[in-house]
């Protein structure tokens, strides 16, 4: 099995698994971007630019800026490794927590790109967040997480001791909550809606809903901790995601707007 608590050697640089999952995730990211269901190519932007390309560029903007984050996240984290030492610290694995800081960086990007080109924020979510579920199954199944204990054969030896691969579980559900997702805006979009119908999927809230079920369920065979009426913080985070999702699940249309055979 891929040791996955390694990484890549190229000469001096190292590259843990966790990065190159990161790049794969972003560029899965993007192919689901220009690829999947929800493109609009007669979405145009106050600018009279396709929201598209628009939604893509920023994409991008933010997955420089995550990986920068990345890279650089021990500036932050871990301030005296970098003074004391920069190129050791420069050419070896980023702290934990990095991947928040990159999240962080990535967002803010995300944001200040969508305002400045006149972006929708909800035309911008409903490219995004269906395809950051296949950027999340990508880096799942390079972030290893190990559970509880388990007698199963695909089991991760660990001592005495078999642990579940509770990442390679999250990258199963997620990608399956993507090809659901897919499927279920390609059907909307190749049928008419019916005049008296006023509802449709909305991408953003079927993709949360569904993210928030997937981490649920992995979270079952994750190692045990705390609960708080039951579950764990979160597994509770889950359950707040499902509510979010669930509540923005459907896009009410005006009337006026409703397609006309």
């Amino acid at each position: 099995m891929l040791e996955l608590l390694g990484g890549i050697h190229i000469g001096p640089l190292f590259l843990p698994y966790r990065l190159v999952g990161l790049i794969l995730a972003v560029l899965a990211g993007a192919w689901a971007m220009r690829r999947g269901p929800w493109t609009d190519p007669e979405a145009r932007t106050p600018r009279d630019q396709s929201v598209d390309e628009v939604a893509l560029t920023a994409y991008w903007n933010a997955a420089i800026a995550g990986l920068v984050g990345y890279r650089f996240a021990g500036l932050i984290l871990t301030p005296a490794a970098w003074w004391n030492e920069p190129g050791r610290a420069l050419f070896s694995a980023p702290p934990s927590g990095s991947v928040w800081v990159a999240g962080a960086a990535a967002g803010a990007v995300l944001i200040l790109t969508a305002l400045r080109q006149r972006l929708s924020i909800q035309a911008l979510l409903d490219r995004l967040v269906p395809s950051l579920l296949l950027s999340g199954a990508f880096y799942s199944f390079f972030a290893l997480d190990v559970g509880s204990i388990t007698n199963l054969p695909w089991g991760i030896p660990l001592g005495d001791t078999s642990r579940h691969p509770v990442n390679i579980y999250r990258a199963l559900l997620l990608i399956t909550a993507f090809f659901i997702v897919w499927l279920a805006v390609s059907r909307q979009r190749t049928h008419s809606v019916p005049p008296s119908s006023i509802r449709s999927v909305r991408p953003t809230g079927l993709a949360i809903f569904l993210l928030g079920a997937a981490l649920l369920t992995a979270g079952y065979a994750d190692s045990p901790g705390p609960l708080y009426l039951g579950l764990r913080p979160d597994q509770w985070a889950s359950v707040a995601l499902l509510a979010i999702g669930a509540l923005s699940i459907n896009r009410v249309q005006k009337p006026s707007s409703v397609h006309k055979p």
